[in-house]
């Protein structure tokens, strides 16, 4: 025999997006769960979050055989709300699929100048409250046959027993800034008995029966029109509070500490005003008290959430802000606090307090808050964005922070020392080392400090401060010769990471600069030179001829020591030798001349003769 398969959800259903005081209904697609066995006949089923089931006084129903979602959210539900639908087989076997609605609050919620109330008794025994809420709007649309249901936005609806006050505004009415009397006048007439003021009219009781009986119709003015008289004798009930803007999302860091205030216009009441004038709580989703040792408290007095989380709390918690006004009458706001990881930091310096055993350090929130506000007033600080808890232990009583506002990225000695005088006695007094009057001001006699503690760390790990509360001698001098001895694990890593790599490339680069010089001057000798500099001299003047001595000495031998001219007294120009007989035939044969010697060698250049002018020509 097979195994039964269970259904299966073939895609999400769409998110909802309805308005706060119109009725809606949704039909949930038959194709959304498939089953392998039975298709799309499957039982269905309609929760809250966390698998609840639906509260009959809730402001959503579900019918399961026709697979439709229906209900009348008010101004109180406008929130976002996640509900699960499921789908089950013949066998017990489920699937489920999210449902998201978004409540939104009207456009015009804020600019209403009018509101109609209608008293009316129960006749009939409904099983959601919704349904004759619903019943009422259906009666009062089908009265004025020319209105549409979205127009009409209802205010409040309140049941007591069997008797039911239904508040609504009709949004077709003007909105200027005179007050419409006239257009509300004509809807009363239709609504109201003409013989007796106050009572339903015959076609108003009409529209509402046989379940309802109304007892009383009026209307009251606001905004515009709240000074118009209101017809009827009874005082009307007061209203719910009403949700504006919500908080939804609040975000804490590990070890920092969370100071949240409400905002003024989260909440509102008709009666009471905004949220400064109601009462408020927090409590858990589940509407359970949060307990005293958790990390996240409320004030109410100051409507402030506060709370310093450690790394357990990191994660999601959903809660519930209660707003109750002076009747008794509340609204809530669902909100999610995220607690997230601290960044991560290379802090250069730790500090270490110690006090006197003080109770519910640990898990006392408010204790918690107390003392980071004084650490950041300590250092004369406004705000505690820069402190950073890192632990809180007891036996004794030690808290470990950290001084965000300090470079990480060098020492910052300078800035450490300016710290370490806030709250420590110049080492050089008769008193060194004991912290100052200023500490004991800051910290009240509940927190009383017997010492602070200066820890280097990271790139300050060389230095150490430790300051008790006692009397101490001051530390003698440093000793050199211990110096290296005493050095801390994080200096050596220091040295060994920065600074002997640092060297040993300076060191290397010094040889190559030392290399590159030698080979330049031995490539610089062995080039060809002409003479020494004086030769070279020599060569550079101009006009000077260059005489050698051999040169010198011939020219001696052969010149006379009597340079005037040789005349001859008989000289006669020269004849000119006589012209060669071309008639003659013997003529001898050509001779090509000698060939040319080829050589890879080119010929050397002659050196050019020295010549001397001749004797001036004299004629006879």
């Amino acid at each position: 025999m097979p195994v039964n398969q269970p259904p299966t959800l073939k895609h999400h259903m769409k998110k909802l997006a309805i308005i706060a005081g119109n009725a809606f209904r949704y039909i949930i697609p038959a194709d959304l769960f498939t089953d392998p066995e039975e298709g799309s006949n499957l039982t269905f089923t309609m929760y809250e979050a966390e698998n609840v089931p639906l509260s009959k006084n809730s402001w959503i129903q579900f019918i399961p055989t026709e697979r439709e979602v229906y209900g009348l959210p008010l101004e109180a539900h406008v929130s976002r709300w996640n509900f699960i639908v499921e789908a089950q087989d013949s066998e017990g076997l489920v699937a489920r699929g999210p449902l998201d609605i978004t409540v939104q609050q009207h456009k015009s919620g804020r600019t209403i100048n009018h509101q109609f109330i209608m008293q009316f008794k129960l006749l009939k025994q409904y099983d959601n409250a919704i349904d004759w809420q619903i019943r009422a709007l259906e009666g009062i649309v089908n009265l004025f046959r020319d209105t549409d249901m979205d127009h009409l936005i209802v205010l409040n609806a309140t049941q007591n027993g069997d008797m039911c006050e239904f508040v609504w505004t009709n949004e077709t009415l003007p909105k200027d800034s005179a007050c419409p009397i006239d257009d509300i006048n004509r809807l009363m007439k239709i609504m109201e008995s003409d013989t007796e003021r106050g009572s339903p009219s015959a076609g108003l009781a009409r529209a509402m029966s046989p379940e309802l009986k109304i007892s009383e119709v009026k209307w009251r003015g606001t905004g515009r029109c709240a000074g118009e008289p209101v017809a009827g004798t009874t005082t009307p009930d007061t209203y719910p509070p009403v949700t504006r803007n919500q908080v939804d999302h609040v975000t804490a860091t590990v070890g920092h500490l969370l100071v949240y205030k409400v905002p003024e216009d989260t909440f509102f009441d008709p009666e009471d005003g905004g949220t400064r004038n109601l009462q408020l709580s927090l409590r858990f989703s589940d509407r359970s008290d949060i307990p005293s040792d958790n990390w996240l408290q409320f004030d109410a007095r100051n409507q402030e959430f506060y709370g310093v989380p450690s790394p357990s709390d990191q994660g999601s918690v959903e809660y519930q802000l209660i707003a109750e006004d002076s009747s008794k009458k509340s609204a809530y706001d669902s909100l999610i606090v995220e607690v997230a990881k601290a960044p991560t930091i290379r802090p250069t310096v730790e500090f270490q307090m110690t006090m006197d055993p003080s109770p519910n350090l640990v898990d006392s929130a408010s204790n918690k808050r107390k003392v980071v506000g004084k650490l950041a007033a300590l250092f004369g600080q406004e705000e505690t964005d820069n402190i950073r808890i890192e632990s809180i232990s007891d036996n004794p009583t030690t808290i470990i922070w950290y001084n965000t506002s300090l470079p990480m990225d060098r020492c910052p000695k300078r800035e450490i020392e300016e710290l370490r005088r806030m709250i420590i006695v110049d080492e050089r007094g008769s008193i060194g080392g004991n912290l100052k009057e200023h500490v004991d001001q800051v910290f009240d006699k509940d927190l009383k400090v017997m010492s602070i503690r200066l820890i280097p760390l990271g790139l300050c790990a060389e230095q150490n401060t430790k300051t008790p509360k006692s009397m101490v001698p001051a530390p003698p001098g440093p000793n050199p010769q211990n110096k290296a001895t005493n050095a801390s694990p994080e200096y050596s890593d220091y040295l060994v990471t920065f600074v002997i790599p640092a060297i040993v490339i300076v060191c290397m680069i010094l040889v190559a600069g030392i290399i590159a010089c030698v080979l330049y001057r031995r490539r610089r000798t062995g080039k060809m030179s002409v003479g020494d500099e004086e030769e070279r001299q020599a060569f550079r003047s101009k006009g000077i001829p260059v005489i050698f001595q051999d040169e010198l000495e011939e020219r001696a031998d052969a010149e006379p020591a009597d340079k005037s001219p040789v005349i001859m007294r008989e000289e006669k120009p020269p004849l000119l030798p006589p012209a060669p007989d071309y008639r003659g035939g013997d003529d001898a044969p050509y001779r090509p001349p000698p060939p040319f010697a080829a050589s890879r060698t080119p010929p050397r250049p002659k050196a050019t003769p020295t010549y001397r002018k001749p004797p001036p020509y004299v004629p006879p």
